[in-house]
């Protein structure tokens, strides 16, 4: 329940603070006193959007602090926000700047407006002055069905389907859109990678052909060099290897004479023996080097056109092989799309047939719904001035067809529900946007919000004038009412009926004062001649009025 709140500069409050009791709350006060702005402030603890100009003038920033007791919130959410979830105290603070911005405090702990948004859904049932215009609204009434009977686990999973259903079209249009690809892009592909193939590039071919082009240009100077070589050791006069021959003929005389130096002779053979076997090496390359000018063009051929393939496809020839395949998955896609096309419909088939399985099964849930909901809300149509059972609820297939469900699918189904009213005897149901006053909507909303209230613990009801266009004896029953309803949980009720002040277990009243050209709104909490002093302001006053408002007290 709301136990405690704080408002500082926000409209024509300056610095308020009130404790709210348990039970049935009824907040009184003239006309433009501020009444509805203690509900935007509840509001704004709730993360509802925040607006700079309800600032008030000449203040920073604008602060509300709401203080919740016994707050038991589900293991998810709370395991979501990371808090536990039962609090014996629960202190939310909002933050609004005079440029807009907005920060919140949970506990003490900077959070996000979201978070205070998902903890107002299970915290407070706010119904503001024009909400009874959204139960003209045919997503309100479904989200209003749906809240009574609980159904939400079946609306999220229907809503999972629906998202699949959405995916699944999704990757079938995608496919069926680049099946449908300009075709020359797929030629061009086709001539790429037959001009690829044609060409049969290999990474390190490049490499090897430098090379032997190098070599062939170079032949001529090859050989000239081989012959010089091969004049300096062995074929030129006082060639290396004659020398070799006449030292060696010098040695052997001299070995004569010293055989110790026997080993020197041994070497230069040795020595000889190699010089021999390089001249006959050279000679062998010399004879093998000669000009081939076919070859040389054949290499120089196949060197620019790998180069026109790295000029077009890549730098190198490897990132050219890489394009190659990129071309080659793309074509292969391209003609494997009649499978791809036949897998992704059966897969949108099954996600329709599983969406469609959840949905009448929902339909089936809220049909059973309909029947708990519609008695109980002409049951207490009934105490409240309608004559018989004017209260109906239309439910069927959304208007249109997708042409797989027979109707139009959503994320919340299949089902259009209308709430209906038959507003004078006699007359059969129709829907209560055409037919209902502003007065007979604010009735009927107050008997949906009974009846709902007993089947879902929102702890705290918040109600501003809820008892637009209700007078008289209805006024009364009206009291009754959300007197019954703060039996289980909190009701707060922003009201002009002396009727309901007078049944509430707590009565508080705001009013306007004005100071140094200024005003200001403060609230108070009425008890014994002050209470009855407001409710005979509210009955019009006089002496007349004091008895009255004594007597509905005494009631």
């Amino acid at each position: 329940m709301l136990s405690y709140l704080a408002v500082r500069d926000l409209a024509t409050i300056s610095n308020l603070e009130v404790e709210l009791d348990r039970g049935l709350c009824a907040i009184t006060g003239a006309t433009g006193a501020g009444k509805s702005v203690l509900v935007g402030a509840v509001g704004l603890a709730l993360g509802e959007r925040a607006k700079s100009d309800a600032v008030r003038s000449g203040a920073p920033a604008a602060e509300v602090q709401a203080i919740f007791r016994d707050v038991k919130l589900p293991a998810e959410l709370a395991e979501e926000l990371g808090i536990e979830p039962a609090h014996e105290e629960l202190v939310i603070r909002r933050r609004v700047d005079a440029g807009g911005r907005s920060r919140c405090w949970l506990g003490g702990n900077l959070v996000p407006v979201s978070t205070l948004a998902a903890l107002g859904d299970h915290l407070v049932d706010l119904h503001g002055q024009h909400e009874h215009q959204t139960l003209l609204q045919a997503q309100a009434q479904l989200e209003l069905l749906d809240a009574f009977d609980d159904l939400a686990g079946l609306r999220e999973n229907v809503t999972r389907r629906f998202e699949a259903v959405r995916a699944a079209e999704a990757a079938l249009a995608e496919l069926e859109e680049s099946a449908a690809a300009d075709e020359r892009q797929l030629e061009l592909w086709r001539h790429e990678l037959k001009e690829i193939d044609d060409a049969g590039p290999e990474p390190a071919e490049e490499e090897s052909l430098l090379g032997e082009r190098q070599r062939l240009r170079a032949v001529v100077e090859l050989s000239r060099l081989a012959r010089e070589a091969l004049q300096l050791l062995g074929e030129g006069e006082s060639s290396a290897l004659d020398g070799v021959e006449a030292a060696r003929g010098t040695l052997k005389e001299l070995v004569k004479l010293d055989p110790e130096q026997g080993p020197l002779e041994e070497e230069l053979t040795q020595l000889r023996f190699s010089l021999v076997d390089i001249v006959e090496r050279l000679r062998v390359y010399g004879e093998r080097l000669e000009a081939d000018p076919a070859r040389l063009e054949e290499i120089e051929t196949r060197l620019a056109l790998l180069e026109h393939l790295k000029r077009k496809f890549g730098p190198t020839l490897t990132e050219v092989l890489e394009y190659r395949e990129w071309a080659a998955h793309r074509l292969s896609d391209h003609e494997d799309r009649g499978t791809a096309l036949a897998q992704r419909g059966k897969v949108l088939e099954g996600a329709r047939e599983e969406y469609l399985w959840a949905a009448r099964e929902m339909s089936q849930k809220r049909r059973e719904a309909v029947n708990r909901l519609t008695p109980r809300v002409n049951q207490i149509l009934t105490r409240l001035g309608f004559p018989g059972e004017p209260f109906a609820v239309e439910i069927g297939n959304r208007p249109g067809d997708d042409g797989w469900s027979g109707a139009r699918a959503t994320s919340t189904g299949l089902d259009a529900v209308e709430f209906q009213l038959a507003a004078n005897p006699g007359e059969p149901p129709r829907p209560l946007a055409r037919v209902a006053s502003g007065g007979e909507i604010s009735r009927v909303m107050l008997a949906l919000k009974g009846v709902t209230g007993e089947r879902y613990g929102v702890p705290t009801m918040v109600f501003d004038e809820v008892d637009t266009g209700i007078g008289g004896h209805i006024a009364g029953v009206v009291a009754e009412l959300l007197h019954d309803l703060g039996r289980s949980r909190q009701v707060v009720v922003i009201t002009h009926l002396p009727q309901i002040a007078a049944n509430a277990d707590a009565h508080y009243r705001v009013k306007k004062d004005s100071a140094e050209g200024r005003t200001f709104t403060d609230i108070e909490r009425l008890e014994g001649e002050e209470q009855v002093s407001e409710l005979s302001a509210m009955l019009g006053g006089g002496e007349s009025a004091v008895e009255h408002a004594r007597e509905l007290l005494k009631r």
